[in-house]
């Protein structure tokens, strides 16, 4: 248990820092800076350190433990228990031992070579350092051994050969002094006799006197040489040293010291610990030197001074307070008897605990950040280094303060730590050197460096924006290609497709075709070139797309466009934020840049190796005004960031651009007016100070923009800079604008101005410069180029009106066609007078802004504006944009009509109106292709676009724009043709009625269709399909295509006659067949007119006339006209058939005569055979041939067995032709009756 004294200070001690607190913090008690202030050395405090000393206690008991080692890394307070144990250990004679002030700086230059042999090393180096770890070693022990033997006072060691020198008092002195005066006249009096002689004779001594005298003498003389005698022996024991100088601290050796200091001296050293008594040498900072080997020497010290008898029986103990790495793995346990773990009170982690309650002394207003402290206390691991940190803050916040140099706490205290863990670094600041000046003067190349990848990034994605609307189109392209692949493997024979005409898959290609053809429910295709023929079939694009397997059409189609779209969005939004990025960087503190780009530290170097300094600089608690932290603060004179300014123009060498200057006047008065003609002058806060007072320093003024009214490198990289960071724009931009007339052009062409500068420099010369100068800057028509582009935000700067006539009249002199807007430029009042004074250019994107800024929030007017575009603009009465549009109507057409996909229904009205006024040929051409309006007539319409619009589908079909058509232009040409063969005009044709009468215009076209071989069979059918017309005696058949007059005799467009009958005789296809049987009944009345052959019977009866008329033909037939089996057999098929029935004998021996169908004629025989008699059927029987001929007397002849030649035989039984037939072997065998 602790003891009443501990209790009592341990009660004083908190109670202290209560008081102390609380006073603080209610202000009632002002304390000095003395007060705030701790000291460094090791504090006695039993209490917490009562665990540690028990334990050496414990050691310090065991004979055997010798060597104690307390084991801590710095600071972890082992000095503190130390001096504690000492304090309450009465027990124990300490001997201290430091070496925390050792330094030889002839040998002690880096503690690092003490190890073995490094490969590579030559043996001459290697010797060369053990030679020098040797010295280290010499001076180490030696420092030990004056310590020790120099603890004590030179009497209570009156055998050492160390002797002090001795301080002798004044009285001393004279006394001495006084005794060398008769020490030396003694010797005069002994040894010299006429001396002696005269002196007694002067005195007239006695005898007795004489001999006293004389023994006298010889006492003080004897007293002499016994002194020097004793010196001389005590000079040859010490003739080792040199020098021995107490007051200093220092020995110096004799040069024939070779060995070990602590070997060689043993002896003093048995001797010391054999006089004095101390038990207990505690040795502290040994283990600074990384040398396992001095605590190899001490061990063997320790185990020779406890083996002597002369000490005997006391044992004397080393405590050696040692961090926890001196030893590499066990080694630590062979040199130490026991070793105490030290804990360390302070840590990076509980550092801030310790540090708030003295920081509450304080009482700061406002406090510090918690935040600060907690992450700045992470670097501040040792006890001594944070109350040297506190205390040195405390000071300097006292001393640096100032009304007009106001600190903040969490920087000063920044820099306090950062002097403590780097002071010689720190030391160099005060000559602007050293870590924290190179860091702040790396930042410019950091800046040049990140702007220059800044910019390669902004023109890759610049690139990369226009790739991607490049590779939009081409995967648009690809994905039609497959399924026009699709398409093709579908109708392999097909050359074309039926898309609003006749389209090769080349054209299928075009997005417009192909969106068509994905409407289409059945795809007609062509399979020749020439007399183009359609094949119907009843596939649709839903089919083809499930042959190509690709997917949905337009969800792939979808899926590219959105990717593209989102791949644009991000890219549009990363070159925004390079934008912002490249305002920033010029201006921006390091702070800022490290907080934009987490890797901007690795551009400085000492950044990586220090991270204190990275977390103060990426924090902002060093920044480039550092130095009001860390020197006092006077206003009347240059501080030293200005000096370093200063000196470093009057050496022609660079600063950074964004130097701070602090006081400009005094800078200025400091500098000469050429100084502004010299690049190194060029600052960014010197020229804010020249802009905003160049009446003052208007030489100085003039000479700065002499010096930037150019286009070189400095001038353009410090523009561009000022420019970024700068509230005096209106200033700048006025004088270099009259100073430099290549400015702006410079501004867009030379130089990577973020958008918004650009924007700014803009608007601020619009706003600030006349016209003179908005002319002669205007070089290469820059300023209309810039005005012409994305100019949304260049409209929103000017909200006033008293603006607005600068702009407008800027907009009309520069003869300015904005070129792209946003809607968020309708709140401004400049695009009312831009639209109503028609000051932009015909694109889809500004007449589209233009129609919405009429119409107003429409969505119903916005979709009827991408179907029928110039039509719904007029519709809405948008004057101004259609005015505007009629007058640029060829650039309207070729940039927007014709690029608008869905624009495709523009009012009758409208498309006649651009045929009337458009001046370019080919634009009428491709308005009458892209429109899908068909105009009703060809009135108003120039003839040599007729054609074109036959030929696209553009005319209404009907027959009197056909006959207007092949008036004009004297027939049918190829374009009519082909309009004509298109099915939807034939069907449309074939609904429409036409008036014909002979020799009429219509009669002409009538006879040029029936004539033209181009027109197809299906466009011919529907084309006569109304036509009542009737050609009795007309020449229709000399150049008329059969085919065509086929059809005219279907349609019974041909009347019969014999002039038409005998005309059609030519032709080899019985077209007067077909007309005999369109007007059968007619042919019928009059058969003996219109007479036919055998084989055209034949054709007749194939033509498959009704059972009325096949009754006629058999009826009306001529036996003459059977001179063959074909009519024959027809005949005999159409009677068993019984189409008719002519039983006439010599019209049925006919067709058994020429008939080749055996079992027919049985059949007809079986069907007629009654009306006939005995020798007629023997007649037929014979005209049937074959077999049944042999059906007479003499023959046998044998009949299949069926049920017709069962039927025929008992016919002739019965009209006693056959006697008998019987049955063998399934064959009638015929017996004929004699």
């Amino acid at each position: 248990m602790p003891n009443t004294r501990e209790i009592i200070l341990s009660a004083l001690e908190w109670l202290t820092k209560k008081l102390t607190v609380q006073s603080s913090a209610s202000g009632k008690v002002a304390l000095k800076t003395t007060d705030l202030l701790e000291d460094l050395t090791p504090r006695v405090d039993p209490v917490s350190t009562k665990n540690y000393c028990d334990a050496i206690h414990w050691a310090l008991q065991r004979p055997n433990v010798l060597n104690i080692a307390l084991s801590g890394p710095y600071g972890s307070g082992k000095s503190t228990i130390l001096s504690s144990l000492q304090a309450n250990d009465k027990g124990h004679k300490f001997l201290y031992i430091s070496l925390a002030s050792f330094k030889d700086t002839s040998l002690v230059q880096d503690s690092s070579i003490i190890g073995p042999r490094l490969p590579g090393e030559t043996r001459r180096e290697f010797m060369e350092e053990q030679q020098l770890i040797h010295e280290i070693h010499k001076q180490i022990e030696l420092s030990i051994l004056q310590q020790m033997l120099y603890k004590v006072s030179g009497s209570e060691l009156p055998q050492s050969r160390f002797k002090r020198i001795i301080s002798l008092s004044g009285k001393m002195m004279w006394a001495q002094a006084v005794y060398i005066l008769f020490f030396l006249m003694s010797a005069v009096f002994l040894f010299n006799k006429t001396f002696r002689d005269d002196l007694y004779h002067w005195k007239h001594m006695s005898f007795i006197l004489e001999v006293l005298l004389l023994v006298a003498t010889m006492i003080i003389f004897s007293a002499g040489v016994i002194y020097i005698g004793r010196a001389i022996i005590n000079f040859l024991y010490t003739s080792k040293f040199s020098k021995i100088n107490l007051t200093s601290g220092e020995i110096e050796i004799s040069k024939d010291i070779d060995g070990s200091v602590l070997n060689k001296y043993l002896d003093e050293i048995i001797y010391f610990f054999e006089k004095t008594k101390y038990d207990v040498v505690i040795i502290e900072d040994l283990d600074r030197f990384n040398d396992p080997e001095i605590f190899t020497k001490l061990r063997e010290i320790n185990m020779m001074i406890n083996n002597s008898e002369q000490i005997h029986p006391m044992r004397v103990k080393f405590i050696y307070a040692i961090k926890d790495d001196i030893f590499q793995d066990k080694n630590r346990t062979k040199f130490f008897d026991f070793i105490i773990p030290v804990i360390p009170h302070l840590t990076a982690a509980n550092s801030l605990d310790v540090l708030l309650p003295k920081m509450a002394k304080l009482n700061l207003n406002p406090p510090f950040n918690q935040k600060f402290l907690y992450d700045i206390m992470l670097f501040v691991d040792d006890m001594r280094i944070l109350i040297n940190t506190y205390n040195e803050f405390v000071l300097y916040q006292h001393n640096l303060k100032h009304p007009e140099n106001q600190l903040v706490p969490e920087k000063l205290f920044g820099i306090m730590v950062y002097k403590n863990l780097f002071p010689n670094d720190f030391a160099k600041l005060h000559i602007r050197e050293g870590d924290i000046p190179n860091t702040f003067d790396r930042k410019a190349s950091y800046i040049i460096e990140q702007s220059k990848i800044l910019d390669a990034e902004m023109l890759e994605i610049e690139e990369q924006l226009e790739k991607n609307g490049l590779e939009k189109l081409q995967n648009l392209a690809e994905l039609r290609k497959v399924f026009i692949m699709a398409l093709i493997s579908t109708f392999p024979t097909a050359l074309a497709i039926e898309v609003s005409g006749r389209k090769t898959f080349t054209e299928l290609q075009q997005e417009t075709v192909f969106d068509e053809l994905r409407l289409i429910p059945n795809i007609h295709y062509y399979t020749r070139t020439l007399n183009d023929t359609q094949t119907p079939s009843k596939i649709s694009f839903a089919e083809v797309e499930r042959k190509a397997d690709a997917g949905d059409y337009v969800q792939r189609r979808q899926i590219i466009i959105s990717s593209a779209q989102d791949n644009q969005g991000k890219l549009r939004n990363r070159r925004d934020e390079i934008a912002q990025m490249l305002k920033r960087i010029n201006s921006a503190p390091l702070k800022s840049l490290f907080k934009d780009n987490k890797k901007a530290h690795e551009f400085f170097p000492t950044l990586v190796k220090k991270p204190i300094l990275r977390y103060l600089i990426s924090g902002g608690y060093i920044d480039e005004m550092y130095e009001i932290y860390i020197s006092h603060f006077y206003n009347k004179s240059l501080t030293a960031t200005d000096l370093v300014f200063l000196k470093k123009l009057k050496n022609l060498e660079k600063s950074n651009y964004a130097y701070s200057i602090q006081k400009p006047v005094e800078l200025l008065h400091r500098m000469a007016d050429e100084d502004f003609l010299l690049e190194e002058a060029l600052n960014f806060k010197l020229l804010d100070f020249l802009i905003q007072n160049k009446a003052t320093y208007s030489i100085p003024y003039n000479n700065i923009f002499k010096l930037l009214a150019d286009d070189s490198t400095t001038s353009l990289e410090f523009t561009r800079g000022y420019l970024s960071i700068t509230k005096n724009i209106t200033g700048f931009i006025e004088k270099i604008t009259t100073a430099y007339p290549k400015f702006w052009w410079t501004v867009r062409s030379l130089t990577k101005y973020g958008v918004d500068q650009q924007l700014l420099i803009m608007t601020t010369m619009i706003k600030h410069c006349d016209m003179n100068t908005i002319h002669a800057q205007n070089t290469d028509e820059s300023i209309k180029h810039y005005l012409q582009g994305d100019t949304t935000d260049f409209i929103l700067q000017f909200p006033n009106k008293k603006d607005h006539h600068r702009v407008m009249n800027t907009v009309r002199n520069l003869n300015v066609h904005f070129q792209h807007m946003t809607s968020a430029a309708f709140s401004s009042p400049l695009f009312k007078s831009i639209y109503e004074q028609k000051f932009f250019t015909v694109s889809y994107d500004m007449i589209k802004l233009m129609f919405r800024f009429c119409v107003g929030k429409n969505p119903i007017a916005m979709e009827e504006f991408e179907n029928a575009n110039l039509t719904t603009i007029k519709k809405y009465n948008c004057q101004p944009l259609f005015e505007h549009i009629e007058y640029h109507l060829d650039l309207y057409v070729s940039l927007v009509s014709l690029e608008m996909e869905n624009n495709k229904n523009e009012s009758v009205e409208i498309i006649k109106m651009m045929l009337s006024k458009l001046k370019n040929e080919e634009n009428r051409l491709k308005v009458i292709e892209h429109q899908k309006t068909t105009l009703p007539s060809f009135k108003d319409i120039d003839v040599s676009l007729w054609s074109t619009l036959v030929e696209n589908n553009k005319i209404l079909s009907k027959w009197k724009n056909i006959e207007q058509y092949y008036v004009e232009k004297g027939g049918l040409d190829q374009e009519m043709i082909m309009y004509i063969n298109k099915t939807k005009t034939s069907m449309l044709l074939w609904v429409d009625d036409i008036d014909i009468t002979i020799n009429s215009k219509a009669h002409e076209l009538l006879l040029s269709i029936i004539n033209e071989p181009k027109i197809t069979d299906t466009a011919f059918t529907m084309l006569i399909g109304k036509i009542r017309y009737k050609f009795e005696a007309e020449d229709i058949f000399s150049s008329a295509p059969e085919a065509h007059l086929r059809m005219l005799i279907d349609n019974g467009n041909i009347v019969l006659n014999s002039f038409n009958f005998n005309a059609l005789s030519t032709f080899e296809n019985d077209l007067k067949i077909a007309l005999v049987k369109k007007n059968f009944s007619s042919f019928s009345k009059q058969s003996e007119i219109f007479s036919l052959v055998s084989q055209e019977w034949v054709r007749l009866i194939q033509l498959k006339p009704t059972n009325t008329q096949k009754e006629k033909i058999i009826s009306m037939i001529p036996i003459s006209s059977i001179t063959g089996y074909f009519l024959a057999n027809q005949l005999t098929k159409l009677l068993l058939a019984k189409n008719g029935k002519r039983t006439e004998f010599d019209f049925i021996v006919k067709l058994f005569g020429f008939g080749n169908n055996p079992m027919d004629k049985v059949k007809l025989l079986n069907l007629y055979g009654e009306n006939y008699s005995k020798e007629q059927l023997r007649e037929l029987l014979l005209a049937m041939g074959g077999k049944y001929e042999k059906i007479s007397p003499g023959s046998f002849p044998r009949l299949d067995a069926n049920p017709d030649h069962k039927r025929m035989l008992s016919l002739l039984y019965d009209k006693k032709l056959v006697k008998e037939f019987p049955l063998r072997n399934n064959k009638f065998v015929v017996l004929p009756a004699k």
